[in-house]
């Protein structure tokens, strides 16, 4: 009687083997995969940024188109509905600074975190990605904080991680972003 002593299976040194391979291209590949987060949430970000330059450079284009010459209140951005909801208010350097129907001004300023929340919202029509200024109830489920940081100037920040943050200066126009 013969046995046979020809089995087929896998040696210890080829399982040992497959298991540190493994390792390694998980030890390489989770932080690649966790990376893409950070990359997407940066993504948006600048996107976004991108998008509310967009606006603010098509209100100054609106705004030289009707002759580049000082303030003006209710300039027709969107829409020139008679209700005004399609309007921006311009300052004398021909930057947006606001979106108020009342009260009035005669030379409109961004000069505090209203003014700062009624751009944001004036830039992105559909109100979506969401702001609000500090204190307010809607605060906790919105997208945005919006701050006047000093005279012109806004800071909008991302709620659910403060070091993303959009930037604009209303006396030059300039929008720019921090990624941490």
């Amino acid at each position: 009687m013969s046995v046979s002593t020809n089995t087929r299976g896998f040696t210890l040194i080829g399982l040992v083997s497959v298991i540190i391979i493994l390792g390694i291209l998980a030890t390489v590949a989770i932080p690649r995969f966790i990376d893409l987060q950070s990359d997407a949430k940066d993504s948006a970000v600048m996107a976004i940024a991108g998008n509310f330059k967009s606006g603010v450079s098509m209100a100054h284009a609106t705004w030289i188109a009707k002759g580049g010459s000082g303030p003006i209140e209710d300039l027709p951005l969107y829409s020139d509905a008679p209700d005004r909801s399609g309007t921006v208010d311009i300052n004398a350097n021909g930057w947006p600074v606001q979106h108020l129907l009342d009260p009035h001004e005669p030379t409109p300023l961004l000069n505090n975190d209203e003014d700062c929340v009624s751009l944001w919202r004036m830039m992105f029509v559909n109100r979506e990605p969401t702001v609000s200024a500090p204190g307010y109830a809607d605060y906790p489920i919105v997208d945005y904080q919006a701050s006047y940081i000093s005279p012109g100037q806004c800071d909008y920040v991302l709620r659910e991680e403060p070091a993303y943050k959009i930037y604009y200066n209303s006396n030059n126009g300039k929008v720019t972003t921090t990624i941490p």
